[in-house]
């Protein structure tokens, strides 16, 4: 009975980091996205209201979640550098062309 209790709170905190990075990822991102890449200016561009909810929602899974303390720091504080990653993964792919064993893809 006891450890049944420990797996469904351990997946509970696991619940909690997952949603609380999927709606910090995006509640960063989308206002970020938003701006076009050479308006970026790091790290003004991401304060704001995203900021708080990924405070607010580090708390809670904390606080309601019974997450751990490190792992809601790792989890949720991955979520500020995600979107511009994101961003910039999308900007390299659309200009530089694609290279494999040395060769570009386009010959």
């Amino acid at each position: 009975m006891e450890a049944s209790v420990q797996n469904s709170m351990k997946l509970r905190a696991v619940l909690w980091l997952f949603a609380a990075f999927v709606i910090s990822f995006f509640a960063v991102g989308f206002p970020y996205w938003q701006i076009p890449y050479a308006k970026v200016s790091l790290p003004s561009t991401l304060y704001g209201m995203g900021l708080v909810v990924v405070g607010v929602l580090a708390a809670a899974a904390r606080a309601v979640g019974k997450a751990r303390f490190l792992a809601v720091i790792l989890a949720v504080g991955a979520a500020v550098p995600a979107p511009y990653l994101r961003g910039l993964l999308l900007i390299l792919r659309k200009t530089q062309p694609r290279i494999i064993c040395g060769r570009s893809s386009s010959s």
